[in-house]
């Protein structure tokens, strides 16, 4: 057990501090890490829940109205809005202290969090297409709805863009990922 321990710690080390230099490799899983990283902290604004007014629940929130049918719909969206806002939350958590080795898998995540963000967001404009009011404050509000869109779009992009170059030089551990664009409003 203590023996295990110890190799353990040692090859954590020798992939951290040490491999990170001297093996190609390791040394560009360190680098898709970090851009990883990087591009998860920009989608951020997207996903957090305390209080930002482009966050995906809290634009979901700024379409609802009072006595509705439409706005049940909207609430069970904005449920699915705040698990979805939870599991970002603990995937920037593990991503932050994740094994460059395994980094492909934290690409796949989140790349499911955004078709899943993709996903919310386009029940969300069926239900509302017809709401005229609602998609005219929407667009009216450039912190809100249209912040949103702009970061969604961009993280899309990047990730788009890192996942190409990751699966052209680390064959077979990555692949390419293609999303669809937010609906329009």
């Amino acid at each position: 057990m203590i023996k295990e321990f110890i190799i353990g710690n040692l090859v954590n080390y020798f992939q951290s501090y040490i491999g990170k230099y001297f093996f190609p490799k390791t040394k560009r899983r360190w680098k898709y890490k970090d851009d990883l990283i990087e591009i998860s902290d920009y989608f951020s604004e997207a996903m957090d829940t305390w209080g930002k007014s482009c966050s995906l629940s809290a634009v979901l929130e700024d379409a609802r109205r009072v006595d509705n049918a439409e706005d049940v719909k909207i609430q069970c969206q904005k449920e699915k809005a705040l698990i979805l806002e939870k599991w970002y939350a603990s995937f920037r958590h593990n991503l932050s202290s994740a094994n460059p080795k395994n980094i492909s898998k934290y690409f796949e995540e989140f790349a499911e969090i955004l078709r899943q963000t993709q996903a919310i967001f386009r029940d969300f404009s069926q239900t509302v297409r017809d709401e005229t009011e609602v998609i005219k404050r929407l667009r009216m509000n450039d912190s809100g709805y249209l912040y949103f869109e702009k970061l969604y779009n961009r993280t899309i992009s990047d990730l788009e863009k890192l996942s190409e170059e990751a699966s052209k030089t680390l064959k077979g551990e990555f692949k390419d990922y293609r999303f669809n664009p937010l609906p329009k409003l």
